[in-house]
């Protein structure tokens, strides 16, 4: 079976869909050679929806700062820096008492928000594509549907587009919360085989409570969400310790495992990524370079070889059936 990989971005207005594209390509091939993997061969594709929010992307060419569409975090090539030691023992204790105090002062132990307003303020001022995704900022529906079904539909599209594949989904940033959304639904067959959620703010007390609200009336009584049943193989978490969209970072304590037996993998990474002398641990570009990202992609394409023979064998099946 062939298999391909899969991009979701996350909020904020991005840069044209194909330079967006590429850059998740050539992040992905420096992460594999970091490995010591070159010249791997893989099929990939970005679900872009930014256009959606923002009619217009950004444009690498704008240099004035003060400019609404300037790209102030483009792709940078990896210089090859490596931190001398990664430790993560303290600064994880840390972030996860901090973590877990927010969680039980904004909301229930049945994922009710304790201060809905303060909550909806927060997504508003500091997540605004989170706003228009949930409804409360009001974006003019096309054809009858609202910003969350067309960017939904996006990604709809696309894994039924491959069904037939073997699917990695690589869901950055909201694009983690639109991926859980779209096959928490399950409507047309859709699946991925493996799951891969980066900078992810899913275990943030007002997203969770947002998706807890809508699942309500078919969840269980208790205080975890569910692990889509449409995910076969694995649902890997990567976040960075200082990555502050992921700071709650540890979704195994708020997804119960499916009847595959399958829940969220937590896994702390270095996101090394900098642009313009400045640190940014939450830039899609840095997660994709991460040894940790390129050994799940490694393994999730296979065998050189045998993909190569299944690539040979599926040719030699299509002559076949057009010649009968």
């Amino acid at each position: 079976m062939s298999r391909i990989i899969i991009g979701i971005h996350g909020l904020a207005n991005k840069p044209p869909r194909r330079l967006l594209e590429k850059w998740w390509k050539k992040s992905i091939r420096e992460g594999l050679g970091r490995i010591g993997v070159r010249r791997r061969r893989f099929r990939f594709e970005l679900v872009y929806w930014a256009d959606i929010l923002h009619p217009l992307p950004q444009d690498p060419a704008i240099r004035n700062p003060e400019h609404p569409r300037y790209l102030a975090d483009p792709y940078m090539p990896d210089r090859g820096i490596r931190p001398l030691f990664f430790k993560t023992g303290i600064q994880k204790k840390w972030v996860d008492l901090f973590g877990s105090r927010m969680e039980k002062l904004l909301v229930t132990e049945e994922l009710r928000p304790k201060l809905p307003a303060v909550q909806d303020l927060v997504i508003r001022r500091y997540f605004k594509d989170l706003d228009a995704y949930f409804g409360n900022r009001k974006v003019a529906p096309v054809n009858g549907r609202t910003a969350k079904q067309r960017i939904q539909e996006r990604l709809a599209l696309m894994l039924k587009k491959h069904g037939k594949k073997k699917i990695m989904l690589i869901a950055h940033s909201m694009g983690s919360i639109i991926a859980y959304d779209v096959l928490t639904d399950g409507s047309g067959g859709l699946h991925v085989d493996r799951l891969v959620t980066i900078g992810s703010p899913l275990g943030q007390p007002a997203i969770l409570s947002k998706i807890a609200a809508l699942s309500r009336k078919t969840r269980k009584s208790g205080n975890k969400l569910k692990t889509p049943g449409n995910i076969r193989e694995s649902w890997h978490n990567l976040s960075d310790l200082n990555d502050k969209v992921a700071i709650h970072f540890e979704l195994a304590e708020h997804f119960t495992e499916n009847a595959k037996h399958i829940m969220p993998e937590d896994r702390i990474v270095r996101n090394e990524y900098t642009v313009r002398g400045k640190k940014s641990p939450h830039k899609i570009y840095g997660y994709l370079r991460t040894p940790e990202m390129a050994g799940l992609i490694n393994d999730f394409l296979g065998s050189p070889l045998a993909v190569r023979m299944t690539r040979k064998l599926g040719a030699l099946l299509r002559i076949r059936k057009r010649r009968t």
